[in-house]
């Protein structure tokens, strides 16, 4: 007798617990649903949303030829440049890997015939040498920066749009090289470009 009354009154207990464990799985599902109506569309890009971007970068790749151009933050030059540099800062931008591009198209009756680069190499004091190697369609040039500002003029084909690239023998952290507290990896940083053209 004792043993059934103690098994009744067990019983209460039990689905009492049930109940507050269901509550709280109601609650994460709700707070869950709820943070996820909060968030954007996962939804992958349509074919006429990905051509409308591609059109849109295209233009900003157009640049003024004749012009130097500074690659820092903000600048028109910023659109052109393509994997292999960081993010521009406010006097230039980094390349950080062996290989990057530069992507862009010259004004509609101009004919692009050359590209300059100005660059400054991380170098350290006991190893001041940094090869880069600057290549287009038609023209290679390759150069052993050793500090301070260069500027490398490679030849292009005419063609409206160009790609140019750019090759570097090895990356470097500035806290590697004891230069400073970054640890990111850099070949040289990218002050400016100039396009030179014919035409109207």
């Amino acid at each position: 007798m004792i043993e059934l009354m103690n098994a009744h009154h067990a019983r209460p207990r039990g689905v009492k617990a049930r109940s507050s464990v269901l509550a709280v799985l109601a609650l994460i599902s709700v707070a869950f649903l709820a943070v996820r109506a909060g968030q954007p569309s996962r939804m992958p890009p349509t074919v006429a949303e990905y051509q409308a971007a591609r059109a849109a970068l295209g233009q900003m790749r157009v640049i003024e030829v004749g012009e130097y151009l500074e690659t820092s933050l903000d600048s028109p030059a910023s659109w052109i440049l393509g994997p292999g540099f960081l993010h521009p800062e406010e006097d230039g931008v980094w390349m950080a890997q062996l290989e990057a591009s530069v992507r862009f198209s010259a004004p509609e009756g101009i004919t692009p015939v050359s590209l300059e680069l100005v660059f400054e190499p991380l170098v350290a004091a006991s190893s001041r040498t940094r090869r880069v190697t600057v290549e287009s369609s038609i023209d290679r040039v390759d150069a052993r920066l050793t500090g301070g500002k260069a500027s490398l003029l490679v030849a292009l084909d005419g063609e409206s749009s160009q790609e140019v690239r750019i090759s570097c023998d090895a990356v470097d952290s500035p806290i590697g090289l004891q230069l400073g507290p970054d640890r990111r990896a850099f070949c040289a940083k990218v002050f400016g470009v100039r396009v030179r053209g014919d035409g109207p």
